[in-house]
């Protein structure tokens, strides 16, 4: 079966050491069920988190997810 695509857009102003760290870091800690792209954008000044290809997923699966970014970068979802 194929894995779902999770995908992580940063300001485009985020440094480029955070995201070659992120791709790696989240590759290694969810790259058994998910595919991870990490992305500079200059669509947000926040974090953004989509999925794809996924079947069946609910709300409190891309919280977990988003959770999980969230604190391998050490960020708190109030900031």
């Amino acid at each position: 079966m194929a894995k779902p695509i999770f995908t992580i857009g940063f300001p485009q102003d985020a440094d480029p050491e955070q995201l070659r760290g992120a791709q790696d870091g989240l590759s290694k800690k969810l790259g058994e069920d998910y595919h991870v792209i990490v992305y500079a954008t200059s669509k947000t000044q926040d974090i953004k988190f989509d999925l794809f290809n996924v079947v069946d997923v609910d709300d409190s699966t891309i919280e977990e997810l988003k959770q999980t970014v969230l604190d391998s970068l050490k960020i708190t979802d109030d900031e």
